[in-house]
């Protein structure tokens, strides 16, 4: 999907760690505990040199082997506070 590019572009050493994870159905739930250091604009910010180690919540609904939906929340106020040096 294009949205992984967008991130992984951004910070190439982007991780995804696996907090919670929950499968019914076609639905997926994940909580997601994710770290890298941006060296491109990441969430309207700019890269400072700085690590980021923030959550995310995603749910996916899979159909035919594939994702079909996405939705997810970023704690972007906490990768704000990292990237500028007040966290």
């Amino acid at each position: 999907m294009e949205s992984f590019k967008v991130i992984t572009d951004a910070v190439p050493d982007y991780r995804w760690n696996i907090q919670d994870l929950f499968v019914v159905d076609d639905r997926i739930a994940v909580r997601l505990q994710n770290t890298g250091t941006p060296i491109k604009t990441f969430m309207g910010h700019e890269p400072t040199g700085r690590s980021v180690n923030f959550m995310e919540f995603a749910s996916y609904r899979i159909r035919d082997g594939r994702f079909a939906e996405m939705w997810f929340l970023m704690d972007e106020a906490t990768v704000a506070k990292q990237l500028s040096g007040t966290l």
